[in-house]
């Protein structure tokens, strides 16, 4: 059985190198330069005959391709696909919850040092002061009556 694994593979292994071996003798044979013709080359061909009827040597016209030229306008486009990030960008988080009312800035505006940029919704703010001093008016009291 090993035996017959071996022939087996020396078998295949041959074929491989002969096969690898006719490809590369395949693709090195040179290639034959092939005349192309055309609807001309007959008139071509009379023309460079001699008086006798026979083409002299060397005087075979090359084949040639012809085309009209035609002018063409040609746009430049690039189609791409990225992110964009700005160069300079401020993140402006409030250092207090709230709701905001205005903005005194408008998009690209130049700001100055000081400048009030945000205003925020006062009412949860000043109901907060009345109960502090209604606090602040009820501890005195306690604190008078105390004394």
């Amino acid at each position: 059985m090993n035996a017959r694994k071996l022939m087996y593979i020396g078998i295949a292994a041959i074929g491989i190198a002969g096969l690898g071996a006719y490809a590369y003798y395949a693709q090195r044979a040179p290639v034959k330069p092939v005349e192309q013709s055309g609807a001309a080359a007959p008139a071509s061909a009379a023309s460079a005959k001699g008086g006798n009827g026979t083409v002299a040597a060397g005087n075979v016209p090359a084949a040639v391709d012809v085309a009209k030229v035609v002018s063409a306008k040609l746009v430049e486009d690039l189609n791409s696909v990225g992110t964009i990030r700005s160069n300079e960008s401020v993140m402006m988080r409030p250092e207090v919850a709230g709701r905001i009312t205005r903005l005194n800035f408008g998009d690209g505006q130049k700001v100055g040092k000081g400048q009030v940029l945000v205003a925020f919704d006062s009412t949860v703010n000043q109901a907060e002061v009345q109960q502090a001093r209604a606090e602040l008016g009820i501890a005195k009291s306690n604190f008078s009556r105390n004394e």
